[in-house]
């Protein structure tokens, strides 16, 4: 429970973009994914993020190729993976309550300090670094 209030208090800064899917591909350049790491390194999202979004307060920590999602204001946990060998990077999750809200996720944007995820279920997250990642433990250590 530290780690999601930790999550939850060191990146909850601006964030809950609503903004439709035409106009965030507006204001990417045409014939690019809205990705700018698209040549990056692994490891190039790791960091600790936050986002409000009109369900409350979102973490998320991204390190070594794992992700950590909190949402509902710390109610629910998700577990998985950042793929960004693909292009736009992926973020797949499974969450332990059951719920398909945020677990695919497309990087639109990211510029080392604010990270926009598009979710498959119709949402766009806005999410804000505010630090370096801990690492993560293995998802059978929670129970995963």
């Amino acid at each position: 429970m530290a780690l999601v209030a930790a999550v939850l208090m060191t990146g909850c800064g601006s964030g809950g973009d609503k903004k439709s899917a035409d106009e965030q591909s507006a204001s990417t350049p045409p014939g690019t994914s809205g990705d700018s790491a698209a040549t990056g390194p692994a490891g190039h999202y790791d960091g600790v993020y936050g986002a409000r979004s009109d369900d409350g307060m979102i973490g998320m920590t991204i390190a070594q190729g794992k992700a950590v999602v909190y949402a509902d204001n710390g109610k629910r946990a998700c577990m998985g993976t950042v793929d960004e060998k693909d292009r736009p990077a992926k973020i797949t999750l499974k969450c332990a309550d059951g719920d398909t809200e945020r677990t695919a996720g497309t990087v639109d944007r990211s510029d080392g300090k604010t990270l926009v995820v598009s979710w498959g279920a119709g949402r766009t997250d806005t999410f804000t670094k505010s630090g370096d990642p801990m690492p993560l433990p293995s998802p059978k250590k929670l129970g995963g």
